[in-house]
């Protein structure tokens, strides 16, 4: 006669909690590898469409955007171009713009991600040129400051020095029915 194993519930949770973390850890690798794979993929077509190897496509879908109106959303451009396309009655005309607009959405994700990068590049370019010019002007500033004052306090200092101060860290030797000027003027003896 057999003696049935006993149940043991403490020791079949350890066996799932011990599998469960086993599955875990093999998800985030995976999850891991999948993140370098994506990032990858993106810098590489990032720096694809930034060689812009073919200027005159760009050129054309420009002038294709341009022609017709479009905003560059295919959705919303699809809607002006089936209005453009109603109006027209020459056939060649008919057949000239349905081979614009299928060159056109040929041409719409490159592109728009394209100019996309570019409007960003842009705009890094803006920003670091604009803290230069910041960084400048407080350069000059703390050079003609001296000449203005002959010990003028640090102006960043004087700033949040007069923000941060409140009505109740006045000293208690003011008196409260003193006028706000009043107070200002002996506050900074």
């Amino acid at each position: 006669m057999d003696i049935p194993p006993q149940h043991d519930p403490i020791k079949e949770h350890d066996e799932v909690v011990k599998d469960v973390e086993e599955r875990m850890a093999v998800s985030k690798a995976l999850a891991r590898i999948f993140a370098a794979n994506s990032r990858t993929v993106k810098n590489w077509d990032a720096a694809w469409l930034l060689m812009n190897e073919r200027p005159d496509d760009l050129e054309e879908y420009n002038a294709l955007k341009k022609k017709h109106k479009f905003k560059g959303d295919l959705a919303v451009d699809k809607e002006t171009f089936v209005a453009y396309f109603d109006e027209l009655k020459d056939p060649k005309a008919k057949v000239e713009a349905e081979v614009e607009w299928k060159r056109y959405v040929e041409l719409n994700a490159k592109c728009e991600r394209l100019l996309e990068m570019q409007v960003r590049q842009a705009r890094r370019t803006l920003t670091k040129s604009g803290k230069c010019r910041l960084a400048r002007t407080r350069r000059q500033e703390g050079a003609v400051l001296p000449l203005i004052h002959p010990h003028p306090p640090p102006l960043t200092h004087v700033l949040t020095q007069l923000s941060t101060r409140s009505w109740t860290s006045v000293p208690r030797k003011i008196h409260p029915s003193r006028t706000p000027s009043k107070l200002t003027r002996s506050w900074r003896k």
